[in-house]
């Protein structure tokens, strides 16, 4: 776990420690979501939520500027 989720890490070929999301490799657990849409979506449920977040917030501060 590095960066708040789960990461798989490897070197390079040049020798640098990489890193990498887990959900983005095969090491990933399999998560219901994503046994559901068999690969059709591009984006993960959790990943959704956040952006939903993030988009309510940047919202809601303009709003504040606007009042």
């Amino acid at each position: 776990n590095n960066w708040g989720e789960d990461r798989v890490m490897y070197y390079s070929e040049e020798g640098n420690l990489r890193s990498m999301r887990a959900s983005w490799t095969s090491a990933a657990e399999d998560d219901t979501f994503g046994r559901v849409s068999e690969g059709r979506s591009w984006f993960r449920t959790d990943d959704l939520l956040e952006l939903s977040s993030m988009v309510r917030a940047v919202w809601e501060r303009l709003e504040e500027g606007v009042k």
